[in-house]
């Protein structure tokens, strides 16, 4: 018979294949490096001998931080173990085998003030969440509206009372460059590349003045880094990160080994419309059908305010414009396998 709503929840959490998991745990496990191996052993010995504890890894973007979740989740579900995998973000729990948001799993309030809390039980066995400060510790710090640099500093994670008590565990090994396809002088850029980008994030380069600006806050890219060509920007971007496009953009790993990463959305906007246009076919556009709430109160009013044409010109993050434009073998990334439940 179905769960019903009282164990819903357990029932989801409990309904995993154990064979296939074993098989899986098993795999990963003999994978890990040396850090990975370590801090697999402290995770899961907490685990089984009911010792609470408060972990937090600490390892840059290609140590194999989601490849140690899978493997602590998979051996800690094959033993029985509910273990709920969260993240902070729709996009990170992506990566994590039956991730929810911390919000939908936690009961999570939007609005937080000091006597928020969150349906976390007494003698819960483990909750793993990713990206527990939801940002990088190096180039992201916290944001303060209006706040002096002490005043973010303050704000910093490493600040809280719960910091004290918690267990720092590094990652150190690039597991990342170890694994990227192609020559020994590839890799030796790429690997030249990740340093240069720690030692920013640790304030080991020299910072330089830049015009009005009086404090030593700007930094010199390398040359070696720099995509400089006399040409049109999108284009040089794209043929430097999409080689041979047309021919190999049907390929999914050719798609999922590259990205481009922009500062702000109209850039990502516009580069994706550059380079779908380069792929062959006929596009597909597709319109939504944008209007107000009737149940909205004044709504005679707003609607003369906002008619659907100013409606169809508004670009919100996280939801897709009025027009979208697709063609036949492009990728697009969908949420779709989130497990948020409505």
């Amino acid at each position: 018979m179905p769960p019903t709503s009282a164990n819903r929840l357990i029932h989801e959490e409990t309904h995993f294949n154990v064979n296939e998991l074993q098989r899986e745990h098993d795999q990963l496990l003999s994978k890990l490096n040396p850090d990975q191996a370590h801090i697999y052993d402290v995770v899961v010995s907490s685990v089984m001998n009911s010792k609470g504890r408060f972990f937090f890894v600490n390892g840059h973007g290609g140590t194999g931080k989601t490849f140690l979740w899978r493997t602590i989740i998979s051996g800690l579900r094959c033993c029985g173990k509910i273990v709920l995998a969260v993240a902070s973000s729709r996009i990170a729990l992506l990566l994590l085998p039956g991730g929810r948001t911390t919000h939908s799993c936690f009961k999570k309030p939007l609005t937080i003030d000091e006597w928020s809390t969150c349906n976390i039980k007494r003698g819960t066995q483990l909750a793993r969440s990713d990206s527990c400060p939801r940002r990088r510790f190096q180039t992201d710090p916290p944001v303060v509206p209006g706040g002096t640099k002490n005043e973010i500093l303050d704000a910093s994670i490493s600040t809280s009372q719960l910091w004290q008590q918690c267990t720092i565990l590094p990652l150190r090994i690039n597991m990342r460059l170890q694994h990227i396809p192609g020559d020994d002088h590839d890799r030796e850029e790429l690997a030249e590349f990740a340093y240069w980008i720690l030692k920013v994030g640790e304030g080991d380069i020299r910072g330089i003045c830049n015009l009005n600006d009086s404090e030593k806050s700007w930094i010199k890219i390398p040359h070696q880094f720099i995509v400089s060509r006399p040409r049109d920007p999108f284009e040089a971007m794209t043929e430097e990160i999409y080689p041979n496009l047309v021919r190999f953009f049907v390929e999914p790993n050719y798609v999922k080994e590259r990205a481009i990463v922009t500062l702000i959305n109209e850039t990502v906007d516009a580069l994706n419309h550059y380079i779908l246009d380069r792929i062959p076919g006929e596009a597909k556009i597709y319109l939504s059908s944008d209007s107000l709430s009737g149940a909205s109160a004044g709504f005679q009013d707003q609607h003369r305010l906002y008619p659907p044409e100013i409606l169809n010109k508004i670009s919100v993050p996280g939801v897709p414009d009025h027009k979208l434009d697709l063609k036949k073998e492009a990728r697009v990334l969908t949420g779709e396998h989130d497990r948020e439940i409505v």
